[in-house]
């Protein structure tokens, strides 16, 4: 497994009550900066952030993502597990 590189970034619905409900934890925990939250559903989500990759505004409604300061894309489960190691 490569080593996640810091901060991450933890895309999610904050509209979805379930996908809201798994990050919550994760925003409470001390991270000392490693982790940095965009919640996809808001009115002000830049969909520039996405520019070169082929993911959209909609695939990150339906998923939760997670992208290391490399440029690396987490999906699912996977990108709650990277970023709770980066909450350790």
């Amino acid at each position: 497994m490569k080593s996640d590189w810091y901060p991450i970034t933890l895309f999610y619905n904050g509209s979805n009550a379930a996908c809201a409900r798994d990050v919550q934890p994760l925003m409470r925990m001390e991270h000392h900066g490693r982790l940095n939250f965009v919640d996809s559903s808001s009115p002000e989500f830049d969909e520039a952030v996405l520019a070169g990759t082929p993911l959209r505004r909609a695939d990150l409604m339906n998923w939760v993502y997670a992208r290391d300061a490399h440029g690396r894309w987490h999906i699912g489960i996977g990108a709650l597990q990277t970023a709770y190691r980066a909450a350790y």
